[in-house]
């Protein structure tokens, strides 16, 4: 489950957050260490959202929840998961970026390598 997941794009960097960290800072039990790295008009704009805004909130465990963040390990837990997260996401763009390139210079690399093909026929 991802709580904070940071969104890259060539203008500027965003956060989304998972639903029970939404409903964390409505109830006010977001830990202290969690809460310092997110804007304080966003846990405002949260806390001020309907009650029925999200739908299902009963099956998301926010107890569990509060409970986890409660545990010493958390922070460490929450911070290798999401460093993991970033990492595969990094990868994933990069292989994005890798097949655009690819798709873009598809001709060239056709014949880029039928020209390496008929060579080694020759030799």
């Amino acid at each position: 489950m991802v709580l904070i997941y940071k969104h890259h794009s060539e203008l500027k960097t965003y956060n989304s957050y998972h639903t029970c960290i939404k409903q964390l800072a409505k109830r006010n039990n977001i830990p202290q260490t969690y809460l310092v790295c997110i804007n304080r008009t966003t846990v405002w704009r949260w806390k001020k959202e309907p009650d029925d805004k999200y739908l299902g909130k009963e099956l998301t465990n926010i107890d569990l929840l509060g409970r986890f963040l409660e545990r010493k390990e958390s922070k460490t837990i929450i911070r290798t998961y999401l460093k993991v997260a970033n990492a595969i996401s990094g990868i994933l763009s990069v292989s994005n970026q890798l097949h655009k390139l690819l798709k873009q210079n598809k001709k060239d690399f056709i014949q880029i390598i039928l020209r390496y093909k008929c060579k080694k026929r020759i030799n």
